[in-house]
């Protein structure tokens, strides 16, 4: 796992938007099922600060996703929200961002 991604699971845990910012690149992309892509280090800390900060009841794990670096949000043991992330130069410059529940249902913590 890149050490960055680890970083970038501290400051979502955290809820810290400057450590998740210094995580991206600045031309980051995060492409969400269904939504669409958002694009840059400032609008794609805004959607990850909503989708993976300050959720009740949750847990934050880091995860291998397809093969690649990952996080998945959890709750009761289900996944709300899985995040494939590839990484360059030391910075985060895609998220693939799965929130379609019939895709996540497959995705059980052991």
């Amino acid at each position: 796992m890149h050490p960055v991604v680890r970083e970038f699971a501290e400051a979502c845990r955290a809820s810290d938007l400057a450590g998740i910012r210094a995580a991206l690149s600045t031309s980051v992309v995060a492409v969400c099922d269904g939504q669409g892509a958002v694009y840059g280090a400032a609008a794609v800390t805004a959607l990850v600060a909503e989708l993976l900060c300050d959720r009740p009841d949750t847990s934050l794990t880091v995860e291998s996703v397809n093969g690649a670096d990952g996080l998945a949000l959890w709750r009761a043991g289900q996944a709300l929200v899985v995040v494939a992330v590839d990484v360059a130069a030391a910075r985060i410059t895609a998220l693939w961002i799965v929130l379609n529940p019939v895709k996540l249902s497959r995705w059980r913590r052991l």
